[in-house]
């Protein structure tokens, strides 16, 4: 049995200050994809001053080989409007 870790695409929140991204952000991935959110905004140097990056947690699945899990991340994502962006390898448990 292995533990695979699967990531979401993220997405860009404008607002005037990072509280406020931070409740945008949160309300959007509880409200339309009922999924939680990495606990930073993360800001790059080339983003606006009022521009984060909202990050989701990542999923981890437990499966017998890689195309299970991959089969279970892609029906989690399909069930909460997410795109799958990598599934790693995977490490026994």
């Amino acid at each position: 049995m292995k533990e695979y870790t699967v990531d979401f695409e993220s997405f860009e929140v404008e607002a005037e200050t990072y509280d406020k991204a931070w409740t945008l952000a949160t309300k959007e991935a509880y409200v339309e994809n009922d999924w939680r959110l990495d606990e930073d905004l993360k800001q790059d140097e080339d983003q606006k001053p009022n521009r984060w990056t909202a990050v989701y947690n990542s999923l981890y699945v437990q499966a017998e080989n890689e195309d299970i899990a991959w089969k279970e991340a892609e029906e989690f994502a399909r069930i909460h409007k997410l795109d799958i962006i990598e599934m790693d390898e995977g490490y026994q448990i």
